[in-house]
């Protein structure tokens, strides 16, 4: 028998919605959101709406900070 303890993490101002699953293992960041009826097999990224069976990436939230580019460090 092979038995797997794998941990489920759902981050600060995360949203899961009516009826969504998340799966073993799987990690909610963020003010990441999965949407109704979705099942999370994979991590929902920061600031990002997933929504689907299997869940998708289906767009970044308007409130996400700014994400630093190369020229931004110089």
């Amino acid at each position: 028998m092979i038995i797997a303890n794998m941990r489920t993490e759902i981050g600060p101002k995360a949203r899961i919605t009516y009826h969504s699953t998340v799966m073993s293992g799987v990690r909610v960041h963020e003010h990441g959101m999965l949407g109704s009826m979705g099942v999370a097999t994979r991590d929902v990224p920061p600031y990002t709406i997933s929504a689907g069976v299997p869940a998708k990436p289906i767009k970044v939230k308007t409130i996400a900070p700014p994400t630093k580019s190369a020229s931004d460090s110089k």
